[in-house]
């Protein structure tokens, strides 16, 4: 429900929602949703337009990839391992293709595609195990990482977002043409590179950096 709050302000006060993913959003309002009542979840999905808007836009961002920031390597170790990206539904990542990670003063130099964000409605190592027994290689995946990222300390008590990434190897992902990290070339205070834990740039941009000073 408080996931929900923030939107619902912004709705109501005509605030801007470019800072939303709006495909996320909707699967937050499903879940309540589901929770309520597994009927009403399934009608809402089975009427809701958001999607289709969403695909329709005319021009996509050009800010079209979102480099996230951590104090550790703990969401890249993540990404290596299963190929994801576990988000916390506080930090509000705007709609875009591709996602990379910023750890130790660089950004790892390859920019997963982004196939898909789900939100579980449960989140335990018995969802995990249903999960990575099912014959839908979505669902087979998100168990995977749901049993990975469980052993990792991502606890029950929070709520999350499901980032399901490309490999690094993979040709969807895209990779900076030196095949070197960025390095972060700036030091001192208010030089933080991922101020917020998140930061937007355009993948022609990143992909051509050898420095994050060529980024500003």
């Amino acid at each position: 429900m408080e996931d929900l709050f923030e939107l619902r302000n912004r709705c109501a006060h005509q605030d801007s929602l470019l800072g939303f993913d709006p495909s996320v959003e909707l699967k937050k309002i499903i879940k309540l949703a589901r929770w309520v009542d597994p009927d009403a979840g399934r009608w809402i999905g089975s009427i809701e337009q958001v999607t289709g808007v969403v695909d329709a836009r005319p021009i996509p961002p050009k800010m079209n990839a979102v480099i996230i920031g951590d104090a550790s390597n703990r969401n890249y170790e993540l990404y290596r391992r299963v190929n994801a990206l576990i988000n916390p539904t506080a930090r509000k990542i705007a709609p875009v293709s591709y996602l990379g990670f910023y750890h130790g003063q660089r950004i790892e130099p390859h920019f997963a595609r982004i196939l898909q964000v789900t939100v579980p409605t449960v989140w335990s190592t018995t969802e995990a195990n249903r999960l990575k027994k099912s014959g839908d290689p979505e669902e087979k995946q998100l168990g995977k990482v749901m049993s990975y990222a469980i052993q990792a300390g991502f606890r029950s008590e929070e709520s999350f977002e499901v980032y399901l990434l490309s490999p690094p190897d993979d040709p969807r992902t895209l990779r900076t043409s030196s095949e070197r990290p960025i390095a972060h070339d700036k030091r001192g205070r208010g030089t933080a590179f991922a101020k917020g834990g998140r930061r937007y740039f355009s993948t022609a941009a990143l992909m051509n950096a050898s420095e994050t000073s060529d980024l500003e």
